[in-house]
């Protein structure tokens, strides 16, 4: 088993480094796969059965998304047909239009489940089509799996109007319709299987979303009994043909692929099970936290709690040691410099003519009281009711209490 998980690790880790290189390259073997197909099932137009073309539409592709993709391959059904009878030709495009409206409305990102499903059925292992599509896509794939039934069978009535075509016994006009009706839209062959294959793509997506140990296994398990015996119940009920060793084969392979997918998604290491349980204003939950097994890790990181710590739970600060703010003050550029010199100059003041003396004095007294009053316990200053920093007068500093110099004469004297 490590061995096997080693081997998956390094294809996921050189995936993941040349991720430029090896995506572009696997859609173009993809585009490739689909067009060889298209070719195989309505290869009436020798310009698209040309391998040259085939390359080249590939190489296209590989770089544009897959709505155009689908919609290109639309078109090149279309004109298959076409070279047969314009009749069916019509036909299938009116059909054409009904899935792809469909499929760029409810189902956008499982387009490829259309195109495999058509595949898978050439190949004549149709039947690992729900187990794959289970795993992969869910329930939103059974549709397009539908879809892919239903251009396969299209494409063998086609045959089947060729095949009259050169026999000279080819319907025409509106009986090529009836013709197309009674062999593609009502063939309870087609139908019976769409519906065993949408009763285990749901099976399987409902026992894999699951919560007990080895869900994923179990649902490919019991998707594969499922479809075997659906499609026997079904065939023997509505009188069917149905060829039961290509039922098992195809199951069989279906199984192997859907465990390979699962084993490159993760394998679970339910030994070391975590149940957490949080809640907020609003709700209560109950999370389980499965570890994926990676021999190349030695432990599994516990998984993170999702509330908040309370403030009992938080670390206790060390004795003696000051809390610091987040943000440190930023120090000055000339550490040397003290906070004397960082302090701004006082002003320097008016000196009147013929003032007493300590008049300096008085002033630097005032301005010192005017910069850094003195706090009582409540911020206010000392001996005021009004708070600090505001003078007990509503004078400007520096300005005394009286516009004359000490002296009740112009020159000074008393």
């Amino acid at each position: 088993m490590k061995s096997l998980l080693k081997i998956r690790n390094r294809i996921r880790d050189a995936i993941r480094e040349y991720d430029e290189i090896v995506t572009p390259i696997l859609k173009f073997i993809w585009c490739f796969l689909c067009f060889y197909s298209i070719d195989r099932l309505f290869g009436y137009s020798e310009l698209f059965s040309q391998i040259p073309v085939i390359f080249l539409l590939s190489v296209i592709f590989a770089v544009f998304n897959d709505k155009f993709m689908f919609f290109v391959v639309g078109i090149i059904f279309t004109m298959n047909v076409y070279e047969v009878s314009l009749e069916a030709a019509i036909m299938f495009l009116v059909i054409y239009i009904a899935m792809y409206c469909m499929y760029i409305r409810f189902f956008p990102t499982f387009g490829y489940v259309i195109l495999l499903s058509m595949i898978c059925c050439m190949c004549g292992v149709q039947y690992l089509i729900p187990l794959v599509v289970g795993m992969v896509a869910g329930i939103g794939g059974a549709l397009p799996a539908a879809f892919g039934l239903l251009i396969y069978h299209f494409s063998l009535a086609v045959a089947e109007l060729d095949k009259m075509n050169k026999s000279l016994t080819a319907p025409e006009g509106v009986e090529v319709f009836k013709y197309i009706i009674e062999n593609v839209l009502k063939n309870k062959e087609m139908i019976l299987m769409a519906i065993v294959f949408a009763i285990t793509i749901i099976l399987v997506h409902i026992i894999r979303k699951l919560s007990f140990n080895y869900s994923a296994y179990v649902a490919i398990l019991a998707g594969a009994l499922c479809n075997i015996g659906a499609s026997v119940v079904v065939a023997s009920a509505f009188k069917i043909e149905a060829n039961v060793p290509t039922v098992i084969m195809g199951t069989f392979f279906g199984l192997i692929l859907a465990a390979i997918i699962q084993v490159f998604r993760g394998i679970l290491d339910y030994k070391h099970t975590e149940n957490v349980q949080f809640e907020d204003d609003d709700y209560y939950y109950y999370v389980k936290a499965v570890p994926k097994i990676d021999p190349e890790k030695k432990k599994h990181n516990s998984p993170k709690r999702l509330m908040r710590k309370k403030p009992s739970e938080r670390r206790p600060m060390e004795p003696g040691r000051e809390r610091t703010s987040e943000r440190p003050e930023k120090s000055s550029e000339n550490e040397g410099e003290s906070v004397a010199d960082k302090a701004p100059e006082r002003k320097k003041r008016v000196e009147f003519p013929g003032e007493a003396p300590g008049a300096d004095e008085a002033y630097d007294k005032a301005s010192s009281r005017r910069e850094a009053p003195a706090k009582n316990k409540g911020g206010r200053s000392q001996g005021s009711g009004r708070p600090a920093g505001r003078r007990e007068s509503g004078r400007p500093a520096g300005r005394r209490e009286s516009g004359r110099p000490q002296g009740s004469g112009k020159d000074g004297s008393k």
